[in-house]
């Protein structure tokens, strides 16, 4: 629709421009012909039909005059045609007066500018092997890397025209095939008043129509392809207009500094692989030894149950820093060079991991937070010791403890150790060991109790937690056992107390590697609403089309330059801190446009506009918007369906002046006035809309296809191998499995079918399967050729008992069949002596396939590459040695001459890659109980199956209802292999052909019988059936069968695209014997079904038994949802069922019942029920929601305002009292389905109404008031809205404002606000109580009272310049109050349930004190801030029992800053920055600034168990401490003209020390700020120093220190590290920091020396960041420089070609560039250095008309082990040995990275080729050849890691242009490169390319 949109629109633009063009062009030409003439001559001569011309009889020329003279006042009348047509555009030639007629001509008025050009390039390319040598395997193929291969069209279309015609016609084209931001303009304008078509606008214009207040359209932002048109006609105006827009219009709101956002966590949402607890027990039990195996299963740490939740707090584990290390063994053995093996427990490969870099922790409490990203598969221990060394004791069970016969020892002896994570799971059973650690390891570590919100730096205020079950609110007695919970605000994290809080709710949420579709599981919901910090807006959508975006702060736009868009992210930042002004009361709206998810297409907009002026003052109008999004050729997606919206409205404006009033006045009788001093304003409209919500009709809700989940197995011969042999290494039982070569050894190209002669390769040499062109599938749907089966050519004999082979490579990450349903094979038997069984086994099989225990590969060098040297003679891709009964090669190729000797894959034994031969065996075996009936083997195949032709498909349903499938739960989760096994007695031997192998699992599951949980096969199974597997489907399918239904719904397809079309549907198979089976599907995002009648189900009933019944369950949640019932009578044929949604929609199912409170604005499940007494199969396909509604709805639009003209009264003086009076009312509102083009629908009805007023009392002096009632309506759960507007909301705010502005000196201004915000809220909750579910009306009153205090002066001439002093003092009183009702429950029923009454008052104050004075030469801005935030009463409790105030507050407001003993701190905020420089003064400008911040949020109050250890302490708090100081000093050289050659010379340092602290004893808020013990005094004196003191702390102090920059870490590492201590000397548990140090130095110059330009930069940075207590800094600095040299050679040199240019010599120029960069980025505490140096130099010599250039640079990086810190203990000092701890482990190593690069070129025109084919064709210009040669040479030399590869790169292109006619340019191109690709460590050629290009261009130039 869209692509039809745009090519219309652009036919009609582009067709009219052409039109006009020639139009302009139709004039006799007197100029020779030109291109375009020629062009114009050409479509003349060769048309069908004569161009038309324009002839006027002489009796015509009144003809068009009406006779009567009238006109209806929009057609024209009466000699209109004359007076705007004929005589502006056109002239009358006198002298063809005698011939009878008139021709009419053009005037000479016509300006057009047009360039561009036409290109139609053909290219062909081609690359070879140099040599054979370097073909590697059969289907290698060369492939360049600058050069493509094959014929390569390529057309280029650019166009500019750019003019006018005559006055009114206006042309714009700029169009480039190249882009996709075409634009095309074509306006036409009136010039004449009397004109009735004043304006037509077309192209990629901006359209406005806002006359109306609710019928707005303004593209202003973005463009759209369209056209306008404006006809005025008397005192009628009308505006039409028809655009195409470029994606999805929104509009966002915003209020004030903070951003609104809301998020719904399921409760499965918790942030994996990153939290992880030592010493669980200790932790969470409180235990100092292990429990006993029967003991675990009931402690606290594994089922997050304590005997009190709501007051439990963990306990301290207290791990001693300086024994503490992590390993991680990341699975990727390419990057072992740094690490350990784990001898003698599993053998791994782990690398020391950076405390601070990879991770924090809190040794207090044990808690381990990984700041990297971990593999899922990675494997971690720990090793550690407790507070003072102590590792006799441990509460872990599965620890080694020192003298343990496992512990590894060594550097870890004396230290226990532990694995927290292994692989995907480290849970294993009783007698299991797959880590060889000899413990039976439990999943205790991982903490799953933190959920990250989607934002950071969040407002405490307002910020809202509510957690429901499904659709009902947490009961109290739910809510406690969650136990407490935290927020960190900064972060944007909810950390709960226990480790898995919802355990004790639902346990099936939790696990080491849940599932993808765990969220079925899901019963609970965190609902979260928070503001967060704002001068930034994550908008709703990403993809936002770009420049689309317009930001309003209060009514006005601001310009772009003021904020920044990520249009990818839709992130919002306003760039300037002071600009705009954002208040907290500041209205910021947002409009943008946007491309929704895989969006193809855009959407139409169309309206019309009249306007009718009945004189001056009454103006009445009316506008209609039609908008439809594109879309509608295939079913959507409920959620994503195309809508169209018309939108009708009326309105009428009055304006009445001083002199109308006075009219009207004395048109009264007995009323006679002189005037009237004040005018009248008034609005009004109404609006209706009408919202068609899918205009296809129909929303898809499930289609089967996509409820496919299909695992699909590789059948390539190179991705299966032979495999270990289940239950041992004995090889003599293994049999043969060989190998035939289908292809032709020449032209390998291609696999070859059944009817090929192979080539049969003996089993010495390679063993099989192979490949063989065949399969299932006909081949009127997919061709034979193109189809694979994988053959098991097998021979088992003598004591053999079957072959073994697996994948090679499943994935690249563990696989998960915890799901699966059941596998699908389709096989045919070739040939088979006797019977055989097949098993299937999934999971981590033993890599050890050949039993000797050695790892086998073909990677010799362990490099995971297959190295390639010919002329070293280095060939890996030869296979590994198999050394079973019958030794083999596996991997190598057929070896049938020098190209087939490998296969092109890296073949080893390692599976899983991690670089180690796991021989642990962890699999499941798909047979016995496991699958259905429990048959002894997967399948059987029996000789009786032998066919030649025959394809039969078996499907292996699994049990999973069955203990065999859930107690392999855990292996099933972590597939690595799947592994075939063909058993048969000997001898036996057989062909078998496999052509699918899948693992298929349904999106419908959650089978039950009788209501009940159980997945039972035998009575009640789901299949996944299509027309490409199921002959019985394909006969019968849906597609087939109702084809007209099946294109309706997904598109008009031919019958040959009919039987290619893959169509599946949803097979229940059941044997119930009178019971009931259902199945259910949940999905992921809740669908809104509110508005269609029915919903579609297409149902064929394959068999059925008497009495068979249907039914259908659609809901909210599995507990409410709607029932319909229907009789199973339909028969084998395809039958549509509708379910009727609404009540009185005809012709379907009604509904059979009502459970709980389903709601059809969010449904997100679907069962489907069978109640049988006998045995049946039904088949089931799209499932969709139809006949859709048009939503109409309607809103209004009042409004009048009077404003005073002249002052009331003057003084004796003249002075005006109460002037410039100003009154205004407004009312509006509009429905709940209201919608209109470019407003968001959020489904609310809003009415609003306002009274404004404001008076000027004396000239300077102003009053402001208003009042605003505001009313809402919507669903409580509408999260589209802001949390206060759910539900019923009210809201009145009443607003004051005396502004006074002195003029006189030492009088300040005052300005004084009130405000007073009332919001009253209904809602309702539901919630459960004694297992019914009861609605509750939350009643939520807030009173806000906002008083505002600003005084400003300012004094001239003070001290020689100016002071200006401000004082700003903000105040907010909050009264927050939640009433909770219900008519069913009474109150100490519902008491038990919810808290009955909610109660919160807060204050907030913000103070602010500038002083700035500015002198001619010096100025100061100092500025101080005080913030606080408190709760000065609190009663009841919120829904969450968080830890932040644990008791009632009972006291009230006070004066701000003011405290007395009755509240508790929120937030308090200091702030103070001083700003100073000196100006004007020489050259030299020097400014220096200081800043100082110390905030303070997250106040809690401590536990009672906490309060035993703090005793005077009673709280914890966070706080952020933060000093900077910062020079800057311009030399300003330019002013002087002895130094004005310096350009710019700038040098600037800085100096910025953040400390951010967590969980800070606090005494509580009776004791002062400053005497606080652990509060701002002690924290800036132990920042301060370093911040400010630049005598005890020069600039250049941190990079000092014992020759290695010690100083900076020794700062970091000194500082605040360690944790406070309570008055009996123990240590904050909770507590923890971290501190950052940051040094910054920078230079900018650049020198204009005439002959020389030069311009350099550098500067050198310092950072040393610790991220806890304990923790180890980490150091790094970077220096960077950089410069440039520009010489002009001309300038330099007077000598040959630098001779000085004349007149009447070739011209002459020529220029060199020398450019050099360096950096140095060094780790201090890493010991690495990096260098990268960038030299590069170029010169260019011109002359004439010929030029020869020449560069060149090098590109070098060095990275090393560099010992900035020696790992020499001898050598270092003792204060560094705590860095040498904290690294990882680290051997001498290099990386060197050089790139070369150099080219040449020579240009020049072709004088002999000019004149040589002058003879033939006179050229207009010489042609222009060049040819250039550049080379490129990329070299590695890495010590430890694998490089890159080396690569050569030898690159000729010549080019020739030719310009045959002024308008037609040709050229020939040709393109020669080799490219050499070379062994990383021999250097030599492994792979040699030659490619050439030859291409040819024409272009049409105009």
């Amino acid at each position: 629709m869209r692509q039809n949109l745009s090519l219309y629109a652009k036919i009609l633009i582009v067709s009219g421009t052409l039109y006009c063009i020639s139009a302009a062009l139709s004039q006799e030409r007197t100029s020779p012909a030109g291109f375009k003439d020629l062009l114009l001559d050409y479509i003349h001569e060769h048309s069908s039909t004569p161009p038309p011309q324009l002839f006027i009889q002489k009796d015509e020329i009144t003809a068009e005059e009406p006779a009567d003279g009238s006109s209806d006042g929009i057609t024209y009348g009466a000699g209109d045609w004359r007076t705007y047509i004929v005589e502006p555009r056109y002239q009358l030639r006198m002298d063809q007066l005698a011939a009878g007629e008139y021709r009419v001509e053009e005037r000479e008025d016509v300006e057009i500018n047009s360039y561009g050009a036409a290109r139609l390039n053909m290219k062909y390319g081609k690359t070879n092997f140099t040599s054979s040598k370097y073909r590697q395997f059969d289907q290698d193929k060369p492939v360049s890397r600058i050069i493509t291969s094959g014929y390569n069209p390529d057309n280029e279309m650019q166009m500019h025209v750019e003019g006018h015609i005559g006055e009114r016609l206006t042309l714009f084209i700029d169009h480039d095939s190249k882009k996709k931001d075409n634009q095309y303009y074509m306006q036409y304008r009136a010039v004449r008043d009397e004109e009735v078509i004043r304006e037509i606008n077309a192209g990629e214009i901006t359209i406005k129509m806002n006359r109306s207040k609710y019928a707005v359209y303004d593209d202003t932002s973005n463009k759209g392809l369209g056209i306008d048109t404006t006809v005025r006609k008397g005192k009628l105006q009308v505006k039409a207009f028809g655009s195409v827009t470029k994606g999805e219009t929104v509009v966002e709101y915003f209020r004030g500094n903070s951003s609104p956002g809301n998020i719904s966590l399921g409760e499965y949402q918790y942030v994996r692989t990153t939290y992880y607890q030592l010493e669980a027990f200790k932790r969470f039990d409180n235990r100092a030894s292990p429990p006993l195996p029967a003991e675990i299963p009931g402690t606290v740490t594994m089922t997050s149950n304590p005997a009190n939740p709501d007051t439990y707090m963990p306990y301290s584990v207290n791990i001693d820093p300086s024994g503490f290390e992590l390993y991680m063994d990341d699975q990727n053995p390419l990057n072992n060079y740094n690490a350990i093996q784990l001898s003698g427990i599993d053998n791994g490969y782990y690398t020391k991991m950076v405390l601070g870099s990879d991770y924090t922790i809190n040794f207090s409490t044990g808690l381990i937070s990984f700041t990297r990203s971990i593999p899922a598969n990675a494997r971690i221990f720990a090793v550690y010791t407790h507070d003072g060394g102590n590792s006799s004791m441990s509460s872990d069970p599965a620890a080694l403890m020192p003298g343990d016969a496992k512990h590894p020892g060594g550097v870890f002896q004396n230290k226990i150790f532990v694995f927290i994570k292994y692989g995907y799971a480290i849970q294993e059973a009783a007698g299991d060991d797959r880590n060889g650690d000899g413990k039976q390891n439990l999943d205790i570590y991982e903490v799953r109790s933190y959920y990250y919100i989607g934002d950071r730096q969040i407002l405490q205020d307002n910020f809202k937690i509510q957690i429901f079950y499904q659709n009902q609110l947490l009961t109290k007695s739910e809510i406690a056992k969650l136990g407490k919970f935290s927020v960190d605000y900064a972060k944007g994290v909810i950390g709960f107390t226990l480790r898995e809080p919802f355990k004790t709710l639902n346990n099936s949420v939790y696990a080491e590697n849940p599932p993808s579709t765990v969220f079925e599981k899901s019963l609970y919901s965190l609902k979260v609403d928070y503001y967060r910090e704002a001068r930034s807006f994550q908008l709703k959508h990403f993809n936002i089309l770009q420049d689309s975006v317009r930001v309003k702060i209060n009514e006005r736009e601001l310009p772009p330059t003021l904020y920044t868009v990520d249009y990818t992210a839709g992130f919002l930042v306003f760039t300037n801190p002071n600009n705009p002004v954002i208040t907290p009361e500041s209205s910021i709206e947002v409009k943008y446009e946007y491309l929704p998810f895989q969006a193809q297409s855009q959407s139409f907009v169309g309206g019309v506009r009249a306007d009718y002026q009945f004189g001056r003052e009454l103006n009445l109008g009316g506008t209609f918007l039609f908008t439809r999004s594109s879309g509608g050729e295939v079913i959507p997606m409920i959620g994503s369906e195309p809508t169209q919206t018309m939108v009708f409205e009326g309105d009428a404006s009055l304006a009445l002046n001083e002199s109308r009033l006075k009219a009207v006045a004395n048109a009264i009788p007995g009323v006679n006035v002189d005037s009237v001093p004040f005018e009248l304003k008034g609005y009004a409209e109404y609006a209706r809309s009408y919202r068609d919500i899918n205009t296809f009709g129909k929303g898809l809700i499930d289609d089967m296809e996509s409820s496919e989940e299909i695992t699909g197995i590789s059948l390539s011969d190179k991705d299966w191998m032979l495999a270990s042999i289940p239950g041992g290494n004995n090889q003599s039982v293994r049999g043969r499995i060989y190998y035939k070569y289908y292809r032709e050894a020449g032209n390998p190209n291609s696999l070859k079918g059944v009817a090929f002669s192979p080539y049969v390769i003996e089993y010495a040499k390679k063993p099989g399967p192979y490949n063989v062109a065949a399969g299932h599938v006909a081949d009127s749907v997919q061709s034979v050729e193109s189809q694979r089966s994988l053959v098991l050519d097998f021979e088992i004999s003598g004591a053999e008992t079957g072959i073994s082979i697996a994948t090679r490579k499943l994935s690249s990450q563990a696989v998960d069949f915890s799901g699966l349903q059941y596998v699908e094979i389709w096989y045919r038997v070739d040939s088979l002596s006797a019977d055989v069984d097949i098993d299937i086994d999934l999971g981590q099989i033993n890599e050890d396939s050949d039993g000797d225990g050695v790892l086998d590969t073909e990677d010799a060098n362990r490099n995971g590459i297959l190295d390639f040297d010919p002329s070293a003679g280095i060939f890996e891709d030869r296979g590994y040695s198999f050394d079973g009964n019958y030794p083999t090669r596996v991997g190598t190729g057929p070896q049938l001459n020098e190209y087939t000797m490998g296969d092109g894959v890296l073949n080893t034994e390692d599976i899983n890659g991690n670089g180690v031969l796991d021989t642990g065996e962890y699999s499941v075996t798909l047979a016995g109980a496991i699958l259905k009936d429990a048959p002894a083997h997967s399948f059987n195949v029996p000789v009786t199956e032998v066919s030649g032709s025959v394809w039969r498909m078996k499907r292996i349903y699994i049990n999973r209802s069955s203990t065999a499938f859930t107690d392999n739960l855990s292996t099933l989760k972590q597939v690595e292999a799947v592994r075939l096994i063909v058993k048969g007695s000997a001898p036996v031997a057989g062909r078998i052909f496999i052509d699918s192998l899948r693992f298929v699992s349904s999106r419908w599951r959650n089978i039950k019988i009788n209501d009940m949980p159980l997945e039972d096969p035998d009575q009640f199974s789901v299949t996944m059936v299509d027309n490409f597997n199921d002959p019985e489907y394909r006969a019968n399918a849906f597609l087939f069968e109702r084809s007209d239904v099946y294109t309706s719904l997904h598109g008009e397809k031919s019958e040959k695209e009919l039987l290619r079309e893959r169509e599946a549907a949803l097979q229940i198979d059941y044997n119930l014997a009178s019971a009931s089976g259902s199945v259910t599907r949940k999905f992921s995002k809740p669908m809104d079904v509110r508005f269609y009648k029915t919903i579609t189900i297409w149902i064929n009933a394959r068999q059925s038994a008497s009495g068979d019944r249907i039914g259908v369950r659609i809901g909210s949640s599995e507990n409410d949802y709607y029932e319909y019932e229907f009789a199973n009578d339909y028969g084998p044929v395809w039958r549509e069922v509708r379910l009727n949604l609404q009540d009185g929609a005809a012709g379907g199912v009604n509904r059979t019942s009502l459970v709980g409170n389903p709601d059809l604005k969010r449904v997100t499940c679907m069962e489907f029920i069978v109640k049988s007494p006998g045995a049946g199969r039904l088949w089931i396909n799209d499932i969709y929601a139809s006949d859709s509604e048009m939503l109409a709805d309607s809103a209004y639009w009042f409004e009048g305002e009077m404003r005073g003209k002249r002052p009331l009264w003057r003084t004796a003086s003249g002075v005006p009292v109460i002037s410039d009076i100003y009154i205004k009312y407004i009312e509006k509102g509009h429905g709940a389905q209201f919608s209109t083009v470019g407003k968001t629908n959020s489904d609310i009805k809003e009415n609003y109404r306002e009274l404004f007023s404001s008076v000027k009392i004396l000239p300077n002096w102003g009053a402001q008031m208003s009042f605003t009632d505001e009313r809402s309506d919507t669903d409580s759960l509408n999260q589209e809205v802001v949390d206060t507007k759910r539900g019923k909301t009210e809201k009145k705010t009443l607003y004051l404002e005396s502004d006074y502005v002195s003029t006189a000196s030492l009088v300040p201004s005052v300005k004084v606000m009130y405000k007073n915000d009332r919001y009253d809220n209904r809602r309702d909750d539901y919630v459960a109580y004694s297992g019914s579910s009861y609605r509750v009306l939350r009643k939520a009153d807030i009173d806000i009272h906002s008083p505002t205090v600003v005084v400003k002066e300012s004094i001239e001439n003070f001290l020689g310049g100016r002071l200006t002093t401000s004082f700003l003092l903000d105040m907010l009183f909050k009264k927050d109050s939640i009433e909770r009702i219900s008519d069913v429950l009474d109150q100490n029923a519902l008491s038990q349930v919810v808290s009955l009454r909610e109660k919160e008052k807060r204050q907030e104050g913000n103070s602010r004190f500038t002083l700035e004075y500015q002198s001619r030469y010096f100025f100061i801005q100092p500025a101080l801030t005080l913030g606080s935030q408190e709760i000065v009463e609190l009663s009841g409790k919120t829904q969450l029992p968080d830890t932040s105030i644990l008791e009632n507050v009972r006291g009230g407001y006070h004066i701000p800053f003011v405290y007395n003993d009755y509240f508790k701190f929120v937030e308090r905020n200091k702030k103070g920055v001083i700003s100073a420089g000196i100006r004007n003064v020489g050259v030299l400008s020097p400014v220096m600034r200081v800043e100082m911040q110390y905030f303070e949020n997250k106040f809690r109050d401590y536990e009672e168990s906490e309060r035993l250890l703090a005793k005077k302490y009673s709280r914890a708090r966070d706080a952020r401490s933060y000093i900077s100081s910062s020079i800057t000093m311009p030399f300003d050289f330019y002013k002087k003209k002895s130094t004005n050659f310096i350009r710019n010379l700038y040098f600037s340092c800085s100096r910025s020390v953040f400390l951010q602290e967590n969980e800070i004893p606090y005494e509580g808020e009776r004791e002062s700020a400053f005497s606080e013990n652990y509060g701002i005094n002690r924290a800036f004196g132990g920042i301060g120093g370093a911040g400010l003191n630049l005598f005890g702390y020069p600039p250049w102090y941190f990079f000092a220190g014992r020759g290695n920059f010690a100083n900076g870490r020794d700062y970091a590492y000194s500082k605040f590290n360690e944790k406070p201590t309570f008055p009996g000397g123990e240590q904050a548990p909770n507590y923890t920091n971290s501190l950052r140090l940051i040094d910054t130095f920078s230079v900018n110059t650049t020198l204009d020396l005439e002959k020389v330009m030069l311009s350099g930069s550098g500067g050198v940075n310092h950072v040393s960041e610790r991220q806890s207590v304990n923790g180890i800094p980490q150091q790094v600095i970077t220096l960077n420089t950089g410069m440039n040299l520009s010489f002009d050679l001309m300038r330099i040199f007077r000598f040959w070609f630098f001779r000085p240019n004349a007149p009447g010599l070739p011209h002459h120029s020529s220029s060199l560039n020398i450019g050099y960069d360096f950096n140095r980025n060094m780790l201090i505490t890493s010991n690495i250095e990096e260098n990268t140096h960038s030299p590069s130099a170029g010169i260019t010599f011109k002359w004439d008309r010929s030029s020869v250039g020449v560069k060149g640079g090098l590109q070098y990086r060095h990275r090393s082990r560099k010992e900035y810190i020696s790992f020499n203990a001898n050598e270092r000092d003792a204060r560094d040995d705590v860095f040498i701890g904290n690294m990882a482990l680290l051997p001498p190593f290099k990386e060197v990275d050089k790139g070369y690069s150099f080219s040449i070129i020579y240009e020049t025109d072709v004088q002999w080729l000019y004149d040589f084919l002058s003879g033939f064709y006179a050229l207009v210009a010489f042609p222009i050849f060049s040819i250039e040669y550049s080379l490129l040479f990329n070299r590695y030399d890495y010590t430890l890691t694998v490089s890159p590869e080396p690569y050569d790169q030898h690159l000729v292109t010549g080019r020739l242009t030719l310009d045959l006619h002024k308008n037609i340019q040709g050229g020939l191109v040709a393109r020669w490169a080799l490219e050499r690709f070379r062994n990383r460590e021999t250097g030599g050629i492994s792979r040699e390319l030659v490619s050439y290009e030859i291409g040819a261009s024409f272009s049409l130039i105009f």
